[in-house]
């Protein structure tokens, strides 16, 4: 009918300059070319844990793609390298080393590794191959990044898109009789309104603050790590297609082996030992603390604020998912695009479903707390007696009773990367339909089969460095 079209979006504000906020202004300016997009520096928090991030998800490359962030861009500007997955280190005891990869798992009839993990181990490399027939369409891949030289390699291609960047930095929010916000007061002390905010600002959500009180959902007695240790230096370069995460009996120490230097962190909770006890754990010379709270808003939408990134969200940086959730959120703030009447049946959805996305996240990482084996230590023992969610109650005794996963609406995770955390946490899966008619022979045809495959991956690869250079030469 004409004149039933509603208004679209005319002027957005995003507040925070960093990863977040330019990932979200990137993709609000492309879906939106006529859309006048304002991104409002913020001080640099250590806590926005999504900003600071040295490693992404297959999810998080394929986001990125789509919005016209290339990799090769990445490669050249960004010092990014590519991996196939991580190592876990002394999750279900002291000695024990596995591989969580990305890519396809192997069948659940069958204890084998998976074609990305045997190229992992092997440290060999190769791009995943669209024929099916090709053991290479088993494998995917995550990116390392210098957080620094991403955030200005995103800040670059947004303003060539146009966004604008304000030259003054944000001062403070005010509310509006509706319970929204009216406008920003910024540090040059000029007023800034927009028909929608985009609070990107890190754990302090300097423009929810402007709000209403709004509910927050606790995630301490689920999640247990409410520390985390920043050395000020990264360690040396370490080319190799794994990071690594290793448990230890005060916390757990994170590493992300990029080209610039290895990224490292420890992450530990209040609740055992002392920051001079963590130091020592982790290995650093030094470190600065950060205080984490998990949790996350009851409603990532309230009235004209959404709040992406820690500004919503705050969880452990357990697997690096922090950014990945931010993907997956604008993703669908994106689907969801409103007009600028901001209609709150689109409110309302993107809540639901951005809560079922966090949700999922947590679960995820508080799988790892949770194995039937663990390491000993003050920490695993701590985090072991904290209580399970229901929906990963439910996900546990599905897989372990019937070797399926149920189904979740919104999960950042596919369900190969699931399954890939079972096996590593050595949890597992219980028979399906298809275990309990094979023959022997049939299952020895079944692993001879998915062996060979990855035998043949790892033929066809070339050495990690080898191909990282090569890589990085065609990138230039």
């Amino acid at each position: 009918m004409p004149g039933s079209a509603r208004e679209p979006l005319g002027t957005i504000a995003v507040v925070g300059d960093g990863p977040t906020g330019l990932v979200a202004a990137i993709a609000l300016r492309r879906a939106l070319p006529r859309c006048a997009v304002t991104v409002i520096p913020t001080p640099a928090d250590p806590a926005a844990l999504a900003d600071w991030t040295a490693a992404l998800t297959p999810r998080s490359n394929a986001f990125l793609r789509q919005m016209g962030i290339e990799e090769g861009m990445l490669a050249a500007r960004a010092g990014a390298s590519l991996r196939l997955g991580t190592e876990l280190a002394g999750w279900t005891s002291g000695q024990s080393r596995a591989v969580h990869p990305f890519g396809a798992a192997p069948p659940p009839e069958i204890a084998a590794t998976s074609v990305s993990a045997a190229l992992a181990l092997a440290d060999r490399f190769a791009l995943p191959s669209d024929d099916p027939a090709s053991p290479l369409s088993d494998i995917d891949y995550g990116l390392r990044l210098n957080p620094q030289a991403y955030t200005r390699a995103l800040g670059a291609l947004a303003a060539h898109l146009g966004v604008t960047r304000s030259p003054s930095g944000f001062a403070a929010a005010t509310g509006d009789t509706s319970g929204g916000i009216a406008g920003l007061r910024l540090a040059s002390g000029e007023d800034v309104t927009a028909d929608l905010f985009v609070d990107c600002s890190g754990p302090a959500s300097l423009v929810a603050q402007g709000l209403p009180s709004e509910p927050h959902i606790d995630w301490s007695r689920i999640l247990p790590v409410d520390r985390l240790l920043i050395p000020p230096t990264t360690g040396a370069p370490k080319l190799t297609a794994l990071d690594r995460i290793t448990a230890t009996p005060l916390g757990w120490r994170g590493e992300v082996f990029g080209r610039d230097g290895t990224h490292a962190l420890f992450a530990a909770s209040i609740e055992v030992g002392s920051p001079e006890a963590w130091v020592e754990a982790a290995g650093f010379a030094e470190a600065a603390v950060i205080p984490l709270a998990p949790g996350r808003r009851d409603r990532l939408w309230q009235a004209n604020v959404i709040c992406l990134g820690d500004a919503g969200v705050r969880f452990e940086p357990l697997h690096w998912l922090n950014a990945a959730l931010v993907h997956a959120q604008v993703a669908l703030l994106i689907e969801l695009l409103p007009g600028r009447d901001l209609h709150p049946l689109e409110r309302n959805e993107f809540n639901r479903r951005a809560a079922a996305m966090a949700d999922r996240a947590r679960d995820f990482v508080a799988l790892h707390y949770h194995a039937p084996t663990r390491p000993e230590g003050a920490f695993q023992d701590y985090a072991a007696g904290l209580a399970l969610p229901d929906t990963l109650r439910l996900t546990i005794d599905e897989f372990t009773r019937r070797g399926r996963l149920p189904f979740f609406e919104e999960d950042v995770l596919p369900r190969d990367a699931w399954v890939f955390a079972m096996a590593s946490l050595g949890i597992a899966p219980g028979p399906t339909a298809r275990s309990v008619t094979l023959t022997p022979a049939a299952r020895t045809a079944l692993i001879r089969g998915h062996e060979a495959r990855a035998a043949a991956a790892v033929q066809s690869a070339l050495p990690y460095r080898d191909w990282l250079a090569a890589y990085l030469q065609s990138a230039r």
